[in-house]
């Protein structure tokens, strides 16, 4: 099957910079030169965390340490991102820096 480069040109700058648009982004079996498909790279568990087929559509995949998965991406652009964030932490002076005024702590 052919590849469709205006499919492609379309779905590769979804989401992406400015700078990159109009640009030629190659995929990850493209890059590497690839010619046998479906490419799949797996993680140590056997999870599959990329794929990609011959006309350069792919998806990328991340697992927690329990191999829940928590993130996804497709190079349509659509993002699945349910990775744990971090906490922020702040000193007082910080927190009043932020707030831009003094307040207190209740308990």
């Amino acid at each position: 099957m052919g590849r469709n480069p205006n499919f492609l040109s379309y779905s590769y700058f979804i989401n992406q910079p400015d700078d990159l648009i109009g640009k030629k982004v190659m995929t990850i079996a493209q890059q590497l030169g690839v010619t046998k498909f479906p490419f799949v790279i797996r993680d140590e568990n056997g999870n599959n965390i990329y794929w990609e087929n011959s006309d350069g559509c792919w998806y990328k995949k991340e697992y927690d340490e329990r191999e829940k998965l928590i993130y996804w991406e497709t190079n349509l652009g659509v993002v699945s991102d349910k990775r744990p964030k971090a906490v922020p932490e702040y000193t007082m002076e910080e927190l009043v820096d932020k707030m831009g005024h003094n307040f207190k702590i209740k308990k």
